[in-house]
């Protein structure tokens, strides 16, 4: 779940057809080490900015998704 919601906010932030976010979706659907080294140096090529762009992205996604959890349906307030 958490690597889901970190995915989805890289989408977010770099596009979805972005190298690095193809990588990292790549090393998480296959789980070879040699995926995760290239991911892990593509997102560290990153700059300081993007990195924390894409962390408060996905600190946000995550909050949301545990808003939703605890909402009943039918009971959501708009916001």
């Amino acid at each position: 779940m958490q690597n889901d919601i970190v995915l989805r906010a890289m989408a977010a932030v770099l596009g979805p057809d972005d190298a690095i976010v193809k990588d990292v979706e790549k090393a998480m659907r296959t789980d070879d080490g040699l995926d995760w080294l290239i991911a892990k140096a593509a997102f560290d090529s990153l700059s300081r900015a993007k990195r924390q762009e894409i962390a408060d992205m996905a600190r946000w996604m995550a909050e949301e998704s545990v808003r939703d959890q605890r909402d009943e349906p039918g009971q959501r307030q708009r916001r």
